[in-house]
């Protein structure tokens, strides 16, 4: 089911919503990165195969969420954002699951508010994201936000971006990334606002400074998964993070992945998300099935 969270003369949120009525457990809420929309997670949602309910959010200005007027594309908006689908879904606890730049913006929500959140897998992000990539994804976007003649064109353009994934996600993201104009011609799902100006250098060292702060305010279980290609998260600032984040942290290294980890590897990944995120029930503890277990990176780290 597709609803729109939209109060208070917000920028509506789009969330497609799985099980909330009809399945028991923690809902888990997937957040996505920059320039990506909710069906990114498709693919490890249904490996990792939980009876529970699952919720995707698109980020304002991402996918069928609704564009800010006044560009407020702030991670602390996103962290905002974050809470007002839970408040809206009625939801009092939840596991998040996000990537990138939805990533940054966990941090800071469940740093705002712990006692919401169970659990916290953060993937392939920090507060220590490499600006050089960083430049390199925004070149990469600015460089698709152009409008095509077809849906293959596009495709095209994803396989220089994601060399690493596999070609039956990149047709799922070619045909969620694009909108049909009226002329006939396909663009982006994204709002152009977010690629027009530089964060000042000053922005960005204050920004780098709260997530670290923030990590301090952590006290539920954190998974942190990075790709072991990732040019954006380094070994070194998750160790920094495993030291920083005041509760029990895991860390993993997915082999074969880049930063994108839930379109180059999305078995591993839902591997070793199904077994943190059963393990992490309410009064309950799940073991790993067996399958699982042979397919799930070891965690590198417990803290």
């Amino acid at each position: 089911m597709h609803r729109w969270i939209d109060h208070d003369h917000e920028v509506s949120i789009a969330v497609q919503e799985t099980g909330l009525q009809s399945r028991s457990g923690l809902p888990v809420l997937w957040v996505h990165g920059f320039a990506h929309q909710s069906q990114v997670w498709n693919d490890v949602i249904q490996l990792t195969d939980l009876n529970q309910p699952m919720l995707q959010m698109d980020l304002r200005g991402h996918g069928a969420s609704g564009w800010s007027v006044d560009a407020d594309y702030g991670v602390a908006q996103h962290a905002r954002d974050i809470h007002r689908v839970l408040d809206a879904l009625e939801i009092e606890h939840a596991i998040l699951v996000a990537h990138s730049l939805g990533g940054n913006a966990a941090l800071l929500a469940a740093a705002d508010a712990p006692q919401r959140f169970s659990a916290l897998a953060l993937i392939d992000t920090g507060p220590g994201l490499s600006f050089q990539g960083l430049q390199q994804v925004a070149h990469g976007v600015s460089e698709s936000l152009r409008s095509y003649d077809c849906i293959e064109d596009f495709r095209a353009t994803l396989d220089h971006q994601y060399p690493l994934a596999a070609e039956a996600s990149l047709d799922a993201l070619a045909k969620a990334s694009l909108v049909r104009r009226i002329d006939g011609r396909y663009e982006a799902r994204l709002d152009p606002a977010l690629l027009r100006d530089q964060i000042p250098p000053a922005l960005l060292q204050q920004l780098e400074q709260d997530l670290w702060a923030a990590l301090s305010n952590i006290k539920v279980p954190t998974l942190i998964v990075r790709g072991a290609a990732s040019g954006m998260l380094s070994e070194e600032t998750v160790q920094s993070m495993t030291e920083q984040i005041a509760g029990p942290t895991h860390h993993v290294t997915v082999p074969g992945s880049g930063h994108s980890i839930m379109l180059d590897a999305p078995g591993p990944l839902a591997a070793c998300l199904r077994e943190f995120i059963s393990g992490h029930q309410p009064s309950t503890t799940v073991k790993c099935s067996s399958i699982a277990a042979s397919q799930a990176p070891r965690f590198s780290s417990w803290g």
